[in-house]
């Protein structure tokens, strides 16, 4: 059953080189743990384009 929780959670979310989501953790909770918790599996699902420095990732 949804809550109806609000806030702002901040997350540290560590990128592997191709681009995948390695690891997520909180960096400042929402004072919610569902809430938390729901920004967690989000970031989790998230896709960045690699970074790359002369053609390398």
């Amino acid at each position: 059953m949804r809550q109806h929780q609000q806030g702002t959670v901040y997350l540290l979310v560590l990128v592997g080189a191709d681009g995948s989501v390695q690891d997520v953790k909180v960096d400042q909770s929402s004072g919610y743990r569902d809430l938390d918790r729901a920004a967690i599996e989000a970031a989790r699902k998230w896709k960045f384009n690699p970074g790359s420095q002369d053609g390398k990732p």
